[in-house]
């Protein structure tokens, strides 16, 4: 499984949820994540609409779950937890 964030660094949801990302990040050591910034990287691919943060969660090349907004490190360990299964 992989983790993409897509984010910018003029959002507020995106510097608020940053925390949370963090130390989910640093909790799941073993997956790959990376973190893309909506006004710098090539994110055309990924569709993305006028809500940031993104968490993209993917499993070999295919997304399998998406999170918009703001989110809370229990919600992205339920969702991580959903899609594990």
């Amino acid at each position: 499984m992989t983790v993409k964030r897509i984010s910018a660094v003029w959002c507020s949801s995106c510097i608020v949820t940053y925390k949370d990302f963090i130390s989910f990040k640093e909790e799941h050591a073993e997956l790959p994540f990376f973190e893309l910034d909506y006004d710098r990287d090539d994110i055309q691919n990924y569709h993305i609409k006028n809500i940031l943060p993104v968490i993209i969660f993917e499993q070999e090349g295919r997304e399998v779950a998406r999170m918009e907004g703001e989110y809370t490190k229990k919600e992205l360990e339920a969702m991580y937890e959903k899609i594990s299964l």
